[in-house]
């Protein structure tokens, strides 16, 4: 594109920019490579390639400039020749989340990634790739290396299950993960941390301070100390991820359970729960509320559970 700058946003304009888009585009400057029949030609293109409107095609070239540039057709050909055609309207999605995605060698991409994570891994290495795209850009074997240096050589295959699994594990200072676990939990918990890491590997993003503390307060109601809390913790690192909603559903279960069986809200009663925590403890049909602010409701699947459980034990 060539002319004025008031000449360029106008061109832009014609092609169906806005004025904010086109004044933002012109500021990164790599617009002015594309003459404006090869640009309203390329959007068009894409537009059809990836069966969406021209306008949302215009958004991600505002986003990403370089997104103007690529032969689409191609680009969308060769990424289902690498992560499969079954993976076509995934592969889309991944564009549209990381635009620079579109011009990588997926073949190399893949390649790398498969040296490093094992070629039996292959499925789950491109549905990591297409869920979250900027696990491309990692230097794999230095991720790998360095998490193996906190978790140990013997939990490689763990590791690697666990970056498959939470890309965002990739990302991680591992170092620093460990430390600050060990800061909240104990040292002398170092094993069961890295246990709990490997087993839940969101456990490794939370903030501790205060999981530890929402959990102890929920503890403290049904008789728990904060060492019994933190083994719990531990040992059932999923518990972690429940907000206090959820943790007050369970409680609220309990004290209900409790004052109809005359079964005290004990360790008893506690091990049920973590014997079956993933069971919802919301009402069925709404919309995650407890049982006591919901009349004549048909029972949570936990309390279904714990009522049976306990019902066994008389």
């Amino acid at each position: 594109m060539k002319g004025t700058k008031e000449e360029i946003i106008q061109q832009l304009i014609n092609i169906g920019f806005t004025e904010e888009q086109a004044i933002l585009l012109i500021i990164g400057k790599t617009i002015l490579n594309y003459k404006s029949e090869t640009l309203k030609s390329n959007i068009h293109t894409a537009s059809e390639t990836y069966e969406v409107t021209e306008s949302e095609i215009r958004k991600l070239i505002v986003k990403h400039s370089g997104f103007a540039g690529y032969d689409h057709l191609r680009v969308l050909e060769y990424a289902k020749e690498v992560y499969g055609e079954e993976n076509k309207e995934a592969i889309i999605k991944t564009i549209f989340k990381f635009p620079p995605s579109a011009g990588l060698n997926h073949s190399r991409v893949l390649s790398q990634a498969k040296k490093v994570y094992g070629e039996e891994n292959e499925n789950a290495i491109i549905k990591t790739i297409l869920k979250h795209p900027p696990f491309v850009g990692y230097n794999h074997s230095r991720v790998l290396e360095q998490a193996k240096k906190v978790y140990g050589e013997q939990n490689e295959k763990a590791i690697i299950k666990c970056i498959l699994k939470q890309s965002s594990f990739t990302g991680l200072d591992h170092s620093r993960v460990l430390k600050k676990a060990k800061i909240i939990y104990g040292e002398e918990n170092e094993k069961i941390i890295i246990k709990a890491i490997l087993k839940f590997p969101p456990f490794a993003g939370l903030n501790h301070s205060r999981v530890l503390k929402q959990k102890n307060r929920i503890g403290r109601i049904i008789g728990l100390t904060k060492t019994e809390v933190i083994n719990i913790l531990l040992n059932n690192p999923t518990l972690s991820s429940y907000s206090v909603k959820r943790d007050l559903a369970v409680l609220n279960i309990m004290r209900t359970l409790a004052l109809e069986t005359q079964l005290p809200t004990d360790k008893v009663m506690v091990k049920m729960w973590l014997n079956n925590c993933t069971k919802s403890p919301y009402v069925p049909n709404h919309n995650r509320k407890r049982i006591s602010q919901v009349q004549n409701y048909t029972e949570p699947k936990l309390m279904a559970i714990m009522r049976k459980k306990i019902s066994n034990l008389k």
